[in-house]
């Protein structure tokens, strides 16, 4: 009896430590940035630019990642940094206009990172003239 009693007991325990632990593992932290794209319509073509603004004072990493496809053939670019940010303060990563065809596609992707763990990925696309945002 007094094993069986010992054994729910630490059945017990194990649970409550292992449901709270992805709890506390979580924290009330939020991510030290938060990041934007905006696409705006320029002439044949579309501005892609990418925002960060910070939420903590941390360095963070950002990297945007811009692939277009059309009728004049494929390219992408990549540029990433490390940025430190006070709280509220908006920094643009990276600014970039391409010409676009009529069938054409822009896919852009801002990966944010700290310590070279991913925290927020944001993606936004331009498809057949339309912006999209995901």
């Amino acid at each position: 009896m007094l094993l069986r009693r010992l054994l729910h007991l630490v059945a017990a325990t194990g649970l409550a430590a292992a449901t709270a632990l992805p709890l506390a593992a979580q924290g009330t932290s939020q991510a030290p940035a938060t990041g934007r794209i905006a696409i705006e319509p320029a002439g044949d073509g579309f501005t892609i630019s990418a925002l960060v603004t910070g939420t903590e004072d941390a360095a963070v990493h950002a990297e945007l990642t811009i692939a277009k496809r059309d009728t004049s053939g494929q390219v992408s670019s990549t540029q990433g940094r490390d940025i430190t940010l006070a709280p509220g303060e908006t920094q643009t990563l990276a600014q970039s206009t391409l010409s676009l065809g009529p069938e054409g596609q822009i896919d852009a992707v801002l990966t944010l990172s700290r310590d070279g763990v991913p925290f927020d990925s944001i993606a936004a696309s331009v498809r057949d003239g339309q912006i999209e945002t995901r």
